[in-house]
């Protein structure tokens, strides 16, 4: 995830910005598990800027200490250096456990030493993290999800691989698995429809063009976020594009979606464009909700990872075992299913557990809050 609009900075980005986690903890005690004992994380968020992610630890804070958890936060704000000042900074607190989201695939080597050799055990999210244990989405499903919905839509509307452009908003730098969901989403939709045919591993970071239907622009930004990022390459790649194409344009998050819309839309290119995006913010499920060119959104129920997080975290701590990967709770949302999993613009259901996630049982974290179905 990952990962939106800082043009809302009063707001917070909100890829996972919808602030639903501090106020649906429910139950339980004030420490982790019977035993009670009490624990100090140290977390390192991707990018404070966004409201999304901010979320995300916001949320392990005041969450944490409803169960006996002192998390003690740093921003790694989307910058390989300051991920690796961080994680030194970490270690100096001596916590339990170190989580870090770093948001900088080519720091992992030296974050993962740097957490070895002060022998503080690890997570990292969404991107791996020698040593650690992993928490990430399966970004690869939004993409096979996203072409399955997206199909139909321009076979209804009378587009054709002829007249169709799709514009790959990626985040070079952040790794393969970061970037699948945009490339397995043009390598399938590819092969439905007849678009010129690329694999998922032929679209690389440095990939621009590709034949006559694929353009990849840098969604992410870098000082002034997605929202901008994605703004300001779409509407300088617009001026290439004749205004006769339709355009299907697959965005990493809502603020990089909302700053695609914003191009979109000053160059009144709207009634000939389908937008996907990803983290089902407030902005973003309205907009699919109200928004007709909105028409797929990647939900990987951020307002509800630090609970995970947590759990996680104490079973690393305990020394109980993990899977290769701990799943987030995710699903692709379409204008058809939405209300299965939200309210207007706040979820009310996630997905059950899956068996590999099911040792987080034993920590008895998840069951203090009464998120997760079944538990």
């Amino acid at each position: 995830m990952s990962v939106i609009g800082h043009a809302r900075s009063a707001r917070l980005l909100a890829w996972v910005a919808i602030a639903v986690l501090a106020a649906v903890a429910c139950g339980g005690s004030s420490t982790p598990s019977g035993s009670g004992d009490k624990y100090t994380f140290a977390y390192a968020n991707v990018f404070d800027k966004s409201p999304t992610f901010k979320t995300v630890a916001d949320n392990l804070v005041s969450q944490g200490a409803q169960v006996g958890i002192t998390v003690h936060r740093f921003d790694n704000n989307s910058d390989c250096a300051t991920v690796l000042s961080n994680a030194k900074l970490m270690v100096q607190e001596k916590p339990d456990v170190a989580i870090d989201w770093m948001g900088c695939e080519g720091a992992g080597a030296a974050v993962g030493k740097i957490f070895k050799d002060a022998n503080v055990p690890c997570i990292a999210v969404n991107q791996q993290i020698p040593g650690c244990a992993f928490f990430n989405l399966v970004n690869k499903e939004f993409g096979v999800e996203g072409a399955k919905i997206v199909y139909p839509l321009v076979q209804k509307a009378g587009w054709t691989p002829n007249d169709t452009t799709l514009i790959l908003a990626a985040a070079p730098g952040a790794g393969a698995e970061v970037n699948s969901n945009s490339r397995f989403f043009y390598e399938d939709l590819a092969n439905m429809w007849g678009l010129d045919k690329f694999t998922a591993d032929q679209i690389t970071d440095t990939t621009t063009r590709l034949g006559r239907n694929l353009i990849q622009i840098p969604g992410q930004g870098t000082g002034n976020g997605p929202l901008e990022g994605t703004y300001t390459q779409l509407k300088n790649v617009l001026l290439s594009i004749p205004t006769s194409r339709h355009l299907i344009v697959f965005t990493i998050n809502d603020d990089s979606g909302l700053g695609a819309l914003r191009a979109i839309t000053e160059t009144h290119r709207e009634n000939n464009t389908m937008i996907l995006s990803a983290g089902a913010d407030s902005d973003g499920v309205n907009n699919l909700r109200t928004n007709p060119h909105w028409v797929a959104e990647f939900s990987v129920f951020f307002e509800f990872w630090s609970e995970y997080l947590l759990a996680m975290g104490v079973a690393v701590k305990k020394g109980i075992a993990t899977p290769v990967q701990t799943y987030c709770p995710q699903v692709v949302l379409s204008k058809d299913n939405v209300d299965q999993y939200y309210t207007g613009t706040t979820p009310k259901s996630v997905p059950a557990l899956p068996e590999q996630d099911k040792y987080l049982i034993q920590t008895g974290i998840l069951q203090k809050f009464g998120n997760i179905p079944g538990l």
